[in-house]
């Protein structure tokens, strides 16, 4: 696994909008686009430049990732929208990550979002 950087939800979305920007600048709308659909494009992108997120970030569903551990054994990090991660640790295959990530991944950020405002660092599978 390369190495992680850990980065702000700020600097996370201005990293996402020079993307953004940089994609917009190499994708050019093909002349044979009606003005109608460049208009309603070049609008969405005012709009989504001055949105604020739909879901409030501490509300969003966090992204789960098995991962083999150093030594033996299976683990799960968890990144939240915040930019803050959790591991689980305790798995024994790669299947029993990834399905627990599958079966009970959803149950397990929900439970952690209304009853733990301030998240541990570790945890380990339920």
């Amino acid at each position: 696994m390369p190495h992680r950087i850990d980065i702000d939800h700020k600097h996370s979305r201005a990293i996402i909008r020079v993307i953004g920007q940089q994609l917009r600048a190499s994708l050019k709308p093909e002349p044979e686009q009606p003005e109608s659909l460049r208009a309603q494009i070049e609008r969405l992108r005012e709009l989504e430049e001055r949105s604020p997120l739909i879901v409030p970030a501490d509300e969003q569903r966090p992204t789960f990732l098995a991962r083999k551990n150093p030594g033996t054994g299976w683990g799960i990090d968890i990144l939240w929208a915040d930019g803050e991660t959790e591991v689980i640790k305790g798995f024994i295959t790669e299947h029993d990550a990834v399905k627990w990530i599958a079966e009970y991944s959803k149950a397990w950020s929900e439970l952690r979002m209304t009853s733990h405002p301030k998240r541990p660092s570790d945890s380990e599978p339920s």
